[in-house]
């Protein structure tokens, strides 16, 4: 998604399903296949809120049915947006003891070369506004991940930051638990890599993790995107380190070396 963390926008976007968390794991293995897992979820708190907002509802209504639908046909016909030669593998309903209701999708993939992240793929990295999409390169000992230029108006999208700060109180309290993931793990493990976020394992690396519920609480960090040009990558990871909560990696290429 454009600018997913910086940009309001998007923000308005997935506020229908703003007590959403997505978490999206995609898995290596050394021979190249792998599996894409994509956990959608929304908290009991979450629900009791949109049944209580009244209009807002009837449009959330189908997107929470869509979400946790196992229908068989609609998820392969998803398959496609991540990539060539994706298929479903298997897909299950869950409900915990605290109320949280959610759908796990599993994808397999037979060689990562043809794996997309693109611009509407959950939790994906930021693509143009032509819908380029992030990419990735496999030759058994490495793995090079391209991310697109991101080509957004950034007068355009810092004032929409910004304008965060009107979100009111109510909606915020029904944004708090709205959470997005993307991590790649790896069966081999990582000998180096430049990527910003590796795991303590040194078997993956993370792509975006993203607490929404803390950022649009968070005016210091709204007041600093604000004024920080999206199209920067440099400057905008700086001011991501003062903000664990946000993790994202915007470098234009990324090496993981087994």
């Amino acid at each position: 998604m454009r600018l997913l963390l910086l940009s309001l926008c998007s923000f308005c976007l997935l506020f229908t399903a703003g007590c959403i968390r997505s978490e999206t794991v995609i898995y290596l293995k050394g021979d190249g296949s792998g599996t894409i897992t994509v956990t959608e979820s929304i908290s009991g708190a979450g629900q009791k809120m949109l049944e209580q907002a009244g209009p807002q509802a009837a449009a959330v209504t189908p997107m929470m049915e869509q979400m946790l639908s196992t229908n068989q046909k609609q998820l392969t016909a998803q398959a496609v947006k991540w990539g060539k030669n994706i298929t479903l593998e298997k897909v299950e309903v869950f409900n915990k003891p605290d109320g949280t209701k959610g759908r796990k999708a599993i994808y397999g993939f037979k060689d990562i070369n043809e794996v997309i992240l693109a611009p509407d793929n959950p939790g994906s990295q930021p693509g143009d506004e032509t819908g380029a999409p992030t990419t990735f390169k496999y030759s058994g000992n490495e793995l090079i991940i391209k991310i697109p230029e991101n080509k957004a108006n950034d007068q355009k999208e810092m004032a929409r930051m910004q304008q965060m700060k009107q979100i009111p109180p109510q909606m915020k309290e029904m944004l708090k638990d709205m959470f997005i993931s993307v991590i790649l793990k790896t069966e081999k493990k990582i000998s180096s890599t430049n990527a910003y976020y590796q795991l303590p394992g040194k078997d993956g690396i993370v792509l975006t993790e993203i607490a929404f519920g803390k950022l649009i609480n968070d005016g210091a960090a709204i007041d600093e995107f604000s004024k920080t040009p999206p199209s920067d990558r440099a400057k905008t990871h700086e001011a991501m380190k003062k903000y664990p909560y946000m993790k994202y990696e915007n470098q234009d290429e990324i090496t993981v070396k087994f």
